[in-house]
């Protein structure tokens, strides 16, 4: 009985019931505890406001309301896809349609337009890559009403896309290929002309695809080949 008096008289009776307790890194009542991290510190002035003390809900001490400790708005899992095209100079394009009609409307008969594109570099976003130059019919032994229907703006000036598959700096496939008026008209569903879904290999840059045309009797062949520094 006398040694647990002694004991008790030696600690005080909880932590912060003296002064400068709560601060003084030393676990003054001797239960394991010490400073702001005893129960008989947490309403002390010394340890008010330890912890989170911003009002929004996460567990952060930052103003956002975001899982990380910077003061951005993201939580840093973009998913951004890498620049493929990065290096890329120059491209050229050669580009062939023939028309094959079974059997041909009055007035038409199986013909051959060929196109070619160049430019040099002018952009990269992730996957697509963006060249300015040129795009222009070379011939054609079609009527003039079928050459209309291929996109060619008169000035013979255009940007030459490509949506590519690899890894940053460097592509291994073209996925898909778009001839465009406007720079930012560069995805299938704003260019002026293209060939979607080749997959034509990096190491030999040519495509060729039948397209039927059911209801006009008509197959389209597209013959594509391209050439990239």
């Amino acid at each position: 009985m006398l040694l647990i008096l002694a004991l008790a008289c030696g600690r005080d009776d909880y932590e912060g019931d003296g002064p400068n307790e709560c601060t003084d890194e030393a676990d003054n009542d001797r239960d394991g505890y010490f400073d702001c991290n005893d129960n008989g510190c947490w309403n002390h002035p010394e340890c008010l406001g330890e912890g989170d003390s911003d009002t929004d809900a996460d567990a952060d001490s930052d103003s956002d309301a975001d899982a990380d400790s910077d003061s951005d708005t993201d939580s840093d899992t973009d998913t951004d896809v890498p620049d493929i095209g990065t290096g890329l100079s120059s491209v050229w394009v050669d580009y062939q349609l023939d028309w094959v009609f079974n059997p041909a409307p009055i007035g038409l008969e199986n013909c051959v337009q060929t196109y070619r594109g160049e430019g040099t570099y002018v952009e990269v976003s992730g996957a697509r890559v963006t060249f300015d130059g040129t795009w222009e019919r070379t011939s054609s032994t079609c009527v003039s009403a079928l050459d209309d229907l291929v996109w060619v703006d008169e000035s013979g000036e255009a940007y030459t896309s490509l949506l590519l598959d690899g890894t940053e700096g460097s592509p291994t496939h073209v996925i898909d290929w778009v001839v465009h008026a406007e720079l930012g008209d560069n995805t299938l569903e704003t260019a002026d002309w293209w060939v979607s879904e080749m997959d034509a290999p990096w190491d030999a840059l040519t495509y060729t695809e039948d397209e039927v045309v059911p209801e006009y009797f008509l197959i389209l062949t597209h013959t594509w080949s391209a050439e990239v520094e």
